[in-house]
């Protein structure tokens, strides 16, 4: 029997094996037919399959990127605090943070005072060291925030320069900026009135 034959062919030939006493029982016709139909299904999704996933997956990703978008209605008072650094990624991979580096912070006033401290573990001592010190003022601008940063240590910037702030909720803040050479991204949390600086 040729195995390219047409559906029609092969249920003509299955019917003509049967005993003669089912050869004209449609039941046997439509079984067969019903059977043809199910295996066509079942090519499609085969072919299909590999996209669905695919489509599915894509769904799950684009799902994940959002989290890390800024929250939708951003409000000034999100800001206000003292916030403290929890990790660094540089190029995306994670890079080491001791407590010494988790003393560094971030404040932001009410009256739009901005500052923040970086700490580091200089290793010509040995000790916990403030390595960096920005101090100016925030805005809120067009559902965004940005420190202006005026001064970085004891120098006064003549170009100021503006860090966007971005959240990811409430409690939690990152920022994009160069650190000891590197370029990473900064992630902070709030720290409660009680917390200890």
């Amino acid at each position: 029997m040729n195995a390219h034959q047409s559906p029609m062919a092969n249920r003509n030939i299955l019917l003509y094996l049967l005993p003669q006493k089912y050869n004209n029982r449609s039941e046997v016709k439509d079984w067969y037919d019903f059977c043809i139909f199910l295996n066509s299904i079942n090519t499609v999704m085969k072919k299909n399959i590999f996209y669905i996933i695919n489509v599915f997956f894509l769904a799950l990703v684009l799902t994940g990127c959002n989290k890390k978008h800024d929250v939708a209605e951003a409000t000034p008072e999100y800001i206000i605090g003292e916030w403290q650094l929890e990790r660094i990624t540089v190029s995306g991979v994670d890079y080491p943070v001791n407590d010494c580096m988790k003393r560094s912070r971030m404040y932001f006033s009410s009256n739009h005072d901005a500052r923040d401290k970086y700490y580091t573990i200089y290793q010509s001592t040995g000790l916990c060291t403030l390595h960096l010190e920005h101090t100016g003022r925030w805005e809120f601008e067009d559902g965004k925030f940005y420190m202006i940063v005026e001064t970085e240590g004891n120098t006064t910037l003549s170009n100021p320069r503006r860090i966007e702030i971005h959240f990811t909720d409430t409690e939690h803040a990152y920022v994009e900026q160069s650190y000891n050479g590197y370029f990473g991204t900064f992630y902070f949390k709030k720290l409660d009135d009680d917390d200890d600086d």
